[in-house]
């Protein structure tokens, strides 16, 4: 059997794929693409971003406390990114 948690889970990763896939497929400036996704679902590296988004807040005055309770966190980038360019 499923719980609701986990069915909550997996319909956070399933809307995370199809935003990945609004991106890609969506027509880009002039024809380049240099768009990424990815989408965060494990503790360790939520928290990691929670910490840099918090880091950001200070200068900004400005933080969402419920990105805490998030399941997923999607994220789509242009250019370089140090979340893409780092070997796993």
């Amino acid at each position: 059997m499923t719980t609701s948690n986990e069915l909550e889970k997996q319909a956070a990763l399933q809307v995370a794929a199809l935003m990945a896939a609004a991106a890609r497929t969506a027509p880009k400036t002039r024809g380049v693409d240099n768009i990424k996704v990815l989408a965060i679902d494990d503790e360790a590296t939520k928290q990691k971003l929670i910490a840099k988004m918090r880091e950001i807040a200070v200068q900004l005055k400005f933080f969402d406390s419920n990105v805490r309770q998030a399941l997923g966190i999607p994220l789509s980038v242009t250019g370089k990114s140090p979340f893409f360019d780092r070997k796993p």
